[in-house]
């Protein structure tokens, strides 16, 4: 038997000896509701259209952007968001869910706080490197009025 074919039916058979559909479902039932949502094209449509999602996008990006505004109009902000970037940008988002469950219970808002916090940290870096990136020069050129 293929290996292809092999880890189904050691799932399907771990799955039937478990006898438990909520703990364990069976590899019968997930490929049936796999060809329902292709079927109705559900699951694309849900993640374009998940309010969860988009907010968590949005306000990541919105924080991250204002917060790099912060770190480069003043230097006391510089250090202060290196010091909170060096704290959480190493942090996993999945590592923080079972806290946001905790803080906010099962729903959109600890959703919405992970993946705030997994936009907001590589965002954030990334657009403080490419300001800092520009040289002196072309900073005290950018600075003169005509």
């Amino acid at each position: 038997m293929p290996s292809a074919a092999l880890a189904p039916a050691i799932w399907q058979a771990y799955a039937t000896y478990q006898n438990n559909p909520l703990l364990f479902p069976s590899s019968v039932s997930h490929r049936r509701v796999l060809r329902e949502h292709h079927e109705r094209r559900s699951a694309a449509a849900r993640l374009v259209l998940d309010p969860a999602l988009n907010d968590g996008l949005c306000a990541g990006f919105g924080s991250g952007g204002t917060l790099t505004a912060l770190a480069i109009s003043s230097h006391i902000g510089n250090d202060f968001l290196e010091t909170l970037t060096s704290m959480f940008n190493p942090l996993p988002a999945i590592a923080l869910l079972p806290l946001a469950l905790i803080w906010f219970g099962m729903g959109n808002a600890s959703l919405v706080f992970v993946l705030v916090h997994s936009v907001l940290w590589p965002v954030f870096t990334e657009h403080l490197l490419g300001f800092m990136s520009v040289s002196p020069t072309m900073r005290m050129v950018g600075r003169t009025t005509v």
